[in-house]
């Protein structure tokens, strides 16, 4: 899941709008938000989690596209290893 550049609303328990700090993305799936309220007068701080829960309609994307998407997104040494792994199926 791609979350960067995307926006997203998130309101605090005062009702406030909030501001989301900081991201941490744990995996495409999982994402660690960090909120700060707007209100001054509050300044409520949390972390929140957003998650993937799960698909309603199915990519448009053929399973080759997101495939080759993903690795372009890899590191170099992570493609090396990951061609290396289907060059010797002993190792898959």
């Amino acid at each position: 899941m791609p979350w960067g550049g995307t926006t997203m609303r998130v309101t605090c328990k005062c009702g406030h709008k909030a501001l989301i700090r900081d991201s941490e993305m744990h995996s495409p799936d999982f994402v660690t938000l960090r909120c700060l309220c707007l209100n001054v007068e509050c300044a409520h701080s949390w972390v929140a989690h957003l998650t993937f829960s799960h698909t309603v309609s199915p990519s448009a994307q053929t399973f080759d596209r997101i495939l080759l998407d993903r690795l372009k997104s890899m590191p170099r040494a992570q493609q090396r290893d990951m061609f290396e792994k289907l060059g010797n199926p002993a190792t898959v």
